[in-house]
């Protein structure tokens, strides 16, 4: 079991093909946060194509919600209040 955390980083090259093969019509606003929109960009491109909304929590690396929660639940309310 000692490789099972490593498989998240080997499954990214087939994860970008499938992000690239999707469809680009959502039927739902999405919204998208991250620590840094910059350092996320390369590998959420084709994604973000169905993205309303991408948004950079400052004070924040991985666990957004958890290191700036006030950030994060305002982004949430306002970009659910539209």
């Amino acid at each position: 079991m000692r490789h099972a955390g490593f498989e998240l980083y080997r499954s990214l090259d087939q994860d970008e093909r499938d992000n690239a093969a999707a469809p680009t019509d959502t039927p739902a606003p999405l919204l998208t946060a991250s620590g840094s929109l910059a350092a996320a960009r390369p590998s959420l491109s084709p994604m973000l194509r169905n993205v309303t909304r991408a948004v950079e929590i400052p004070k924040s690396g991985h666990w957004l919600a958890k290191e700036n929660p006030a950030a994060v639940a305002g982004e949430i309310l306002e970009f659910t209040a539209r």
